[in-house]
Formats: structure tokens, C-alpha cells, sequence
């Protein structure tokens, strides 16, 4: 997805990543040098609070405990 930005002549891109939880994974990947202020996580559509629920390590998101199995984890990827 591709989004506008008013004032810029380039538009910036928004990447959304999605997995399944399978009750036992507790890192994602991301992209690269991503910081916790960079990125929205939701569980099931729930937001999921920074360093509360998740952390990120190196070009991971880290639960601290896994996702059930089936639950939809989304990974939002800010431009900014």
C-alpha cells in the first residue's frame, strides 16, 4: 500500500506484515532497524502496547509469551 504524504514530492510506503500464531512462536521479522516508535502490532485487531506486550530485537518483534494458535498478528511498519 502506498500513501501521500502533503508536502512530500515522493510517496512512502506502509508495510503491513501478517502471521498466524501457532502457540509457540514468539518472534516476527521486520524490516531492518526498526525501533518500537516505528511500528503498530495488534493482536486479533487488539493494539498491543510497547514493551508491555512486545519488544523489539534487532529485526524482530518479541512477545513475551506466544500467540495462540490461529491468532492473526499484524505488524504495521511506519514511515516515519
Amino acid at each position: 500500500m502506498v500513501r501521500y504524504i502533503p508536502d512530500r514530492l515522493k510517496p512512502t510506503e506502509v508495510k503491513t506484515r501478517t502471521f498466524t500464531g501457532d502457540g509457540s512462536t514468539t518472534t516476527f521479522a521486520i524490516s531492518n532497524s526498526l525501533s518500537t516508535n516505528k511500528i503498530l502490532v495488534s493482536l486479533n485487531g487488539l493494539l498491543q502496547r510497547q514493551t508491555t506486550n512486545y519488544t523489539v530485537v534487532g529485526s524482530n518483534v518479541q512477545f513475551g509469551s506466544a500467540p495462540e494458535f490461529s491468532d492473526t498478528i499484524t505488524i504495521i511498519e511506519l514511515p516515519i
